[in-house]
């Protein structure tokens, strides 16, 4: 509303009351920042490439870029994710990083984050044209000023050699060890020339991840057990084993033909049973 005074409505009141100004909120702001021609999205990478996202899951970020007085809140994992890498950007300026997440909005806060201190990275998410994906890939590999890969669990945590880095961080658990151990796998390759660096993210008190954990934890004892990996011998079979392997047992007939004739029997009696009487 303007700034101007306004009689109140209440009856008998009488009185003017004085409007505050123009309310902001962040569909106002996003719509704004989507007329004005120098927005550049919240987040983009060093290639320019931006997640865009709808009101509802962008409109913090666009406030936090274009309104003073409004910060960006990462999460506690995303603080954690940042402090290792500025941590390992300080300590060996000449190493790359991967950072996988398995959701868009996290990568996006990450891109933020990384946007405002100035730091080189690509993105590579299932949302981004090929042409793009290919793009960052060779990037990041060939530009020293490019230091890190953020990208998704799925599409960049399989068939990808990225020996160019050598330290991953994995914010977000999956179901399985197996696709966190194929995300690593990215950097521990034919190629690799330097010692690699593994750091996963998980909240000590959150019931969840918690969960998570000890789903891994089970499904990794059953699979070592089915595969032999957990060094058991299994125990040999006997003759009778044997005899049982190779000589399966005969369907049981019983003294009068077989269980299909038996069944073509049993239909045969039930009908003559349910035929009417005349």
């Amino acid at each position: 509303m303007s700034g101007t005074a306004m009689k109140c409505c209440k009856e008998d009141c009488g009185k003017f009351v004085e409007g505050s100004a123009e309310a902001k909120t962040l569909t106002s702001i996003c719509y704004k920042a989507t007329k004005d021609k120098l927005f550049r999205e919240p987040g983009s990478d060093s290639n320019d490439v931006a997640i865009p996202r709808e009101v509802d899951n962008n409109g913090c970020l666009v406030a936090s870029a274009r309104e003073p007085g409004f910060p960006l809140l990462p999460s506690t994992k995303l603080t954690v994710a940042m402090a290792v890498i500025l941590t390992w950007l300080e300590e060996c300026p000449d190493d790359k990083i991967i950072v996988f997440s398995d959701f868009v909005n996290t990568i996006k806060v990450l891109g933020c984050m990384l946007q405002m201190l100035n730091i080189g990275f690509v993105y590579h998410t299932g949302g981004m044209r090929q042409s793009q994906k290919d793009k960052a890939i060779k990037d990041f590999a060939e530009d020293e000023a490019k230091k890190i890969f953020v990208s998704s669990m799925r599409t960049g945590g399989q068939a990808l050699n990225l020996t160019s880095a050598n330290r991953v961080i994995i914010i977000d658990q999956w179901w399985n060890t197996t696709r966190e151990k194929q995300a690593n796998c990215r950097v521990l390759r034919i190629g690799q020339k330097k010692t690699t660096y593994l750091v996963r993210i998980l909240a000590a008190d959150a019931e969840i991840e918690s969960k998570i954990s000890l789903l891994q934890t089970r499904k990794d004892i059953e699979i070592d057990h089915a595969l032999q990996d957990d060094g058991h011998v299994p125990a040999a079979l006997n003759d009778s084993d044997y005899e049982d392997l190779f000589n399966p047992a005969k369907p049981d007939t019983g003294s009068k033909g077989s269980p299909a004739k038996k069944t073509r029997q049993r239909k045969e009696k039930k009908g003559a049973r349910a035929a009417p009487k005349h």
